[in-house]
């Protein structure tokens, strides 16, 4: 057997690992075996990928730059300052949307569903199912911040909805702390 050979046997192990596999028998792991955890199944396919990436290269570990060309930017105090606060409620799509325009195509805003995360992690927001399925609405945390919530109906599909919009105040607030955001993920990023 080649130096290949127990490499690609590697992988393969290492896939079905991380489907929930017995990479020896094919049977199925139990839901509450330790390989099930999803943080586990998550470092599987990450070994997966790197053993598919060496032997790709022939087998020889390199080191190589990674260069990130859709890096989030960080906000500067000019994009914070003269952003077009929006004296009526705006949803987080709108607020994207505008820092998208502005920051032009040299970077990117963090994403609606990142900072809606924060928000509902720092207790501004919270999960609800509704009709069977998910939704993020404001706690009384968040509506004291600016976030008040539309609710309304889709004229398509007759399916009612229930929309988060941001105040002057809850825009302001989202601004000033997208940097903290990014830094945060970015920590978690590497502490993965």
């Amino acid at each position: 057997m080649t130096e290949t050979d127990v490499l690609k046997r590697a992988q393969e192990y290492m896939l079905s690992l991380a489907r929930g596999f017995d990479p020896l028998t094919g049977e199925e792991i139990n839901d509450d075996s330790v390989i099930n955890n999803v943080r586990m199944s998550r470092c599987f396919f990450y070994v997966a990928d790197v053993l598919g990436k060496v032997i790709a290269n022939g087998g020889e570990v390199s080191k190589t730059t990674v260069i990130k060309t859709t890096a989030y930017t960080m906000l500067s105090d000019e994009i914070i300052n003269s952003f077009p606060y929006n004296d009526s409620p705006m949803g987080i799509s709108n607020i994207i949307k505008t820092l998208r325009e502005m920051i032009g195509e040299h970077g990117k805003p963090l994403s609606a569903v990142q900072i809606t995360a924060w928000l509902l992690n720092e207790g501004y927001l919270i999960e609800n199912i509704r009709s069977g399925k998910r939704e993020k609405v404001a706690t009384a945390k968040g509506n004291a911040l600016g976030i008040t919530v539309k609710e309304g109906i889709n004229a398509q599909t007759g399916i009612p909805y229930r929309m988060n919009l941001y105040d002057t105040k809850a825009q302001r607030f989202i601004l000033e702390n997208h940097n903290r955001i990014l830094a945060q993920l970015q920590n978690t990023e590497e502490n993965v």
